[in-house]
């Protein structure tokens, strides 16, 4: 009895106790198969993941062979949010664009499914004695998921929250500053389409955004209107990334490409570094092909770059859409690829019914009804290895108003098309044409090149026969715009005027894209092209210019040509002709003041803009700091002195000289166009520009020495130029008033700190500005106009408050 009634008690307590786990590992009957678990009703998706949807809920079926590996989620508008108010610097926020991406990495812990973002790094010996800590450290968990089932191959988890809920891998969590949005509203989201395949999944849905972060006032005062919710189509598309990344191919400063960075273990096991890979499409052979490829016949790739384009962008657009991709099939071909690249009019869903432009396995070139006058090249890129999976390419409608405007300003004395407005669907064709290809370089991997427009002299590129041949540029990576140099007895072809695909592209696309299977890493393929590239860059026309260098006369934005003092005055030339006959050439078919305000606006922009490429000889110097011993450039080269006083000469002529001829009072008085309001601060901040450059001029002195352009050089040119004409007692006109009260108040504000400022350049202001005191005081008494002696009086009173720092001895002012 007693017997009984213990292994009763044993019984009850077994009862009692909770399930035993081992290492946190549930038994393998505690959680169903996934058969039983999944009912026949429920809705199914197979394919990278099987996804099914059931009692309201999502589930995602993960095979054990995606886990460990990376998956990559990107983040595009399908629809953009319909507002009374769109913020026009906001670039996002229209259908197409691409606005966050992540990697992550599914990892099973237990009876859980962590899904982590994984750290990329170069570490393929695993000797290194670096390696093993680094490959140890524990991922980022970002979400974790009890497993719910069990195949005999996979696992099974509900993901209803992730998918549903506002996260950066489905909604648009990551790009909520960029649209300026508030909290999801859950009420007014939905999922609206799952899609699986083999390789990939996208998911489709509607999220609903209350009112972002904004100002109570604008610049015009109280908002006029309550901010509302914002309904967006959002895309989720996650694609399998391949378990062998791409051969990646470390960057070469001297070829202009964008970079991944990586920390590397392999080739600097002692001190590891990071280093940059460039950004490329995996273009290679097909197996059978490689043997002629490597014998010298051009082959087509085994998967080429596609482009589509999307079927709001107006009909007439779309052939010109695909010529300027089109436009990269010869720069293809120097690496070895026939057919390796085209563009194609966007797919009906009758046509081919997996294609939706948010799959970030398509790339697409979404046209946006925007006031924007801009176009963009992002890419969607693999970090481990620098490839391009796929591209969003946008261009917003109002680029077309741009570069009307630009081409009426720089080529209306030589194409009397640009004087019609608006253009001809032909001309704006050949114009967006070339849009397309720059941003589809951009696409490709190419940075801009700001030195593929001063290639050429700028007298050869007045030659069609040359241009023809060669372009006007060696880059279409420039911002190089027209030929605006090329004068109307030259007789250009209008086709020539505009740029396209240079001897730079060309040698830029065979570096990143030739195929190297003899290589069996990336140190070898590195080692082979530097020495190419070397060997290569004795063709000036391949130097590499960075946008953001601020020095070198041949890297600017919207030159051409290899001299900006004779580019600019052939520019004038141009200008003069086109303000000559402005009132004809600018007519419309009806009377439209904005249409002709804005094309007298793009005559004085594009004026200074001549001034601006000259700036940059004054205490410039030509940049080759990035070349090679061997290739035997200096570092740093100062602009001669010669040169610099060439540039003071034009620009006494064309910034410190009235230009009557671009300020006709019929035309301002139309244009609604005031000098004081509207046309004094561009020549302002040109002086003021002008005279900054000490900083630069007084580092050339300790490099060039005795044949430096000085500073003293610079501060006495400015002086006789700008001081020079008080003499006779003549009045001094608003223009020149404009440039004597700049010049004193940047001059005195930097001589305010004489210890900030290298080889006395403080000093020298000084006796500048006492110089300037002299003349004012001096022509004072010989001046009957009470405007040019009140002008002269405050500016000898300027300088006198300044030295004393006391107000009241005006007052004793005799």
């Amino acid at each position: 009895m007693k017997t009984i009634q213990r292994l009763m008690l044993i019984a009850i307590l077994i009862a009692m106790s909770p399930p035993l786990q081992v290492q946190g590992i549930a038994k393998p009957d505690s959680v169903p198969l996934i058969e039983s678990y999944i009912k026949p009703e429920a809705e199914r998706h197979y394919g990278m993941c099987n996804v099914y949807i059931q009692e309201g809920r999502y589930l995602m079926e993960v095979p054990d062979s995606l886990q460990g590996r990376d998956i990559l989620s990107a983040i595009t508008i399908v629809q953009g949010s319909a507002r009374e108010e769109r913020p026009a610097e906001k670039r996002f926020g229209y259908a197409g664009d691409a606005v966050f991406e992540r990697i992550v990495r599914f990892v099973k812990e237990g009876d859980r499914l962590n899904l982590v973002q994984p750290l990329f790094m170069n570490a393929n010996d695993s000797a290194t004695w670096y390696y093993r800590p680094a490959g140890n450290v524990l991922l980022p968990v970002l979400l974790s998921f009890p497993v719910k089932a069990r195949g005999a191959h996979s696992v099974l988890i509900d993901f209803t929250e992730i998918l549903t809920g506002d996260g950066d891998l489905f909604a648009l969590k990551g790009a909520k500053e960029d649209l300026g949005l508030g909290s999801l509203e859950a009420d007014k989201s939905s999922i609206l389409s799952i899609r699986c395949f083999p390789g990939n999944m996208n998911f489709r849905s509607l999220r609903t955004y209350g009112p972002g972060p904004a100002s109570a006032t604008n610049s015009e005062g109280p908002k006029k209107t309550t901010p509302l919710s914002t309904a967006w189509e959002v895309g989720a598309s996650w694609i399998l990334l391949p378990v062998t990344p791409m051969p990646q191919r470390f960057a070469d400063e001297r070829v202009g490409y964008f970079t991944k960075g990586i920390k590397d273990l392999d080739h600097f096991p002692t001190n590891p570094r990071i280093v940059q890979l460039a950004t490329r499409w995996d273009l290679r052979p097909r197996p059978e092909d490689i043997q002629r490829y490597q014998a010298g016949e051009l082959v087509e790739p085994e998967k080429p770059i596609v482009f589509y384009i999307d079927h709001n962008t107006p009909a007439y657009l779309v052939s010109y859409f695909m010529e300027g991709v089109n436009a990269w099939q010869k720069a293809f071909e120097k690496a070895g690829f026939k057919n390796a690249i085209c563009a194609k009019p966007e797919p009906s869903p009758e046509e081919d019914s997996s294609y939706s432009p948010e799959d970030v396995r398509y790339s697409y070139i979404s046209y946006k009804a925007s006031p924007i006058p801009n176009a963009y090249g992002p890419q969607v890129c693999d970090p481990r290895s620098g490839q391009i999976i796929s591209s969003r390419v946008a261009v917003f409608h109002n680029i077309m108003d741009l570069v009307q405007r630009w081409y009426f300003a720089m080529c209306a004395a030589t194409d009397t098309a640009a004087r019609r407005y608006p253009l001809s669907r032909e001309v704006m064709g050949r114009l967006v044409c070339n849009v397309i290809t720059h941003e589809i370089g951009h696409t490709l991997g190419l940075r801009h090149n700001f030195a593929g427009s001063s290639s050429y002299d700028t007298d050869s590129i007045r030659n069609a026969a040359f241009v023809e041949k060669n372009g006007f540029g060696a880059s279409v990576m420039d911002y190089m715009r027209f030929n605006y140099v090329a004068q109307p007895e030259d007789h250009m072809p209008a086709a020539l005027l505009t740029p396209g695909i240079g001897v730079y592209d060309l040698f830029a696309i065979e570096w990143g894209y030739r195929y190297f299977p003899q290589f069996n890493s990336p140190k070898s393929a590195a080692d082979s092209l530097e020495h190419w590239v070397t060997a290569k860059r004795k063709d000036v026309r391949l130097h590499f210019g960075k946008e953001t260098d601020h020095y070198d006369p041949r890297c600017q934005s919207e030159d051409v040509g290899n001299d900006p003092v004779k580019a600019g005055r052939l520019g004038m030339r141009n200008l003069r002709l086109t303000m000559k006959h402005f009132e004809e050439w600018a007519k419309t078919s009806e009377i439209d003041p904005v249409h002709y305000r804005q094309q007298y606006r793009s005559l004085l922009g594009r004026y200074h803009n001549y001034i601006t490429h000259a700036l940059r000889n004054i205490g410039g110097r030509y940049n080759n700091a990035d070349a090679r011993p061997e290739e035997g450039l200096p570092a740093y080269l100062p602009v001669s002195h010669e040169k610099q006083m060439e540039t003071m000469v034009f620009l006494k002529e064309y910034l410190l000289t009235y230009p009557g001829w671009l300020f006709e009072p019929s035309i301002m008085e139309k244009a609604a166009f005031e000098f004081d309001r509207d046309g004094a601060e561009p020549f302002s901040n040109s002086l003021s520009r002008l005279l900054m450059m000490y900083d630069q001029l007084a580092a050339n002195e300790l490099v060039t020495g005795n044949n430096a352009f000085t500073t003293n050089d610079l501060f006495n040119q400015l002086y006789d130029a700008i001081f020079g004409k008080l003499q006779n007692g003549q009045p001094v006109s608003e223009f020149d008033r404009v440039l004597q009260r700049g010049l004193l108040i940047k001059a005195i504000a930097i001589a305010e700190s004489p210890a900030a400022f290298p080889n006395d350049v403080a000093v020298k202001l000084m006796l500048m500005i006492d110089k300037i005191k002299m003349r004012c005081e001096v022509a004072l008494p010989l001046t009957a106009d009470l405007l040019t002696k009140a002008h002269l009086q405050s500016l000898a009173d300027m300088i006198k408050i300044w030295k004393t720092g006391d107000a009241g001895t005006l007052l004793g002012r005799q």
